[in-house]
């Protein structure tokens, strides 16, 4: 069960994680950048994300699971985090 403000939370914090994992991902030394052919794929917890926030959306408050939810988004967020700092460090050394 969540509150009206815990639901915007959650809401926020996948627009946030989503935000990152494109950043991420759109670094050409992220792997799946594709120049060959110049398209350009989001990976699957983009996507996934972005249905759990239609979920939310359409659910009540009373309906939603914060700690369960927030939980794994920080798992997916904390994921790319890590990702986007090896990027960065892999920049550096060059």
């Amino acid at each position: 069960m969540a509150t009206l403000m815990q639901k915007d939370v959650l809401v926020e914090f996948i627009a946030g994680t989503q935000a990152l994992i494109f950043r991420v991902s759109s670094n050409p030394k992220y792997k799946n950048f594709n120049f060959d052919n110049g398209i350009y794929e989001l990976p699957d917890d983009y996507r996934s994300l972005g249905k759990l926030k239609r979920d939310i959306y359409s659910l009540e408050p009373s309906e939603i699971d914060f700690k369960s939810l927030s939980n794994q988004i920080k798992v997916t967020k904390d994921r790319f985090s890590l990702i986007e700092k090896e990027l960065m460090e892999r920049e550096n050394e060059h």
